[in-house]
């Protein structure tokens, strides 16, 4: 199972249209993907519960719980597994970052947004994992997205060769539980996704083709194995 967190430092990088629309590419190509969110906010799950489509799984769990959720992911043996964290947290990011095995930065081509590349970049750093950083709601100004890239690059980060651009297709699909791909399949946003999905599928182990059967089994042992009670001896630090 190939492991992939959404990290960034800034709320509104767009971390979770990210996840949530990698995942619906990952079923189109027969992939069986896993997302789970640690954000407190939910966003990814929210978008779960507005969905009407079986997949993808998608689970909620504290970050204490995630090395379980991930465990139980890969047990059931999918072919990806999607980690949505929070802002403003490193330690849930690296915390994630630990158990993946690339973490891709959504940042949106603001210099606010770029500033905060600094603190994820240290993650980089810290954990040794590859990464590369997604412009993604960017404006249609070839010049700010190229300044935007040389800034990314100036804190040894890569850069991730596909740029998803404000679309309103992309919005749209979100707020409805849905996935660009499956809300327009012409648009240019859906179009952008899915080259950042094919991009993605090509650093990925190959897998096997997506079972539909026992869906809703599958993300009901991934919620109870993350919610197993850990115990903690007496006079250990909570």
């Amino acid at each position: 199972m190939f492991v992939v967190t959404a990290a960034g430092a800034k709320g509104g990088s767009t971390r979770s249209t990210t996840c949530v629309n990698l995942a619906v590419e990952a079923g189109r190509a027969r992939k069986r993907a896993a997302l789970i969110d640690i954000d407190p906010q939910c966003t990814s799950m929210n978008w779960r519960d507005a969905r009407e489509a079986e997949m993808p799984v998608v689970t909620s769990v504290t970050p204490s719980r995630l090395a379980k959720a991930v465990q139980a992911a890969r047990d059931d043996r999918f072919d990806l597994c999607l980690i949505d964290t929070q802002p403003h947290s490193s330690d849930a990011t690296i915390q994630a970052a630990e158990l993946s095995d690339l973490l891709l930065i959504p940042v949106k081509p603001w210099v606010f947004d770029l500033r905060t590349l600094e603190t994820t970049a240290r993650i980089v750093r810290l954990t040794g994992k590859p990464a590369y950083v997604v412009i993604s709601a960017a404006p249609f100004a070839p010049r700010q997205i190229a300044e935007a890239e040389e800034a990314i690059r100036s804190h040894g980060l890569k850069v991730a060769p596909v740029v998803i651009h404000q679309r309103a297709a992309i919005a749209h699909a979100t707020t409805m539980g849905l996935g660009v791909s499956e809300w327009d399949p012409n648009s240019k946003g859906a179009q952008e996704m899915s080259a950042l999905w094919e991009w993605l599928a090509s650093i990925m182990p190959k897998g096997r083709a997506v079972d539909h059967a026992n869906k809703r089994s599958i993300e009901r042992k991934i919620r109870r194995s993350s919610n197993q009670a850990i115990s903690i001896p007496a006079g250990a630090d909570r």
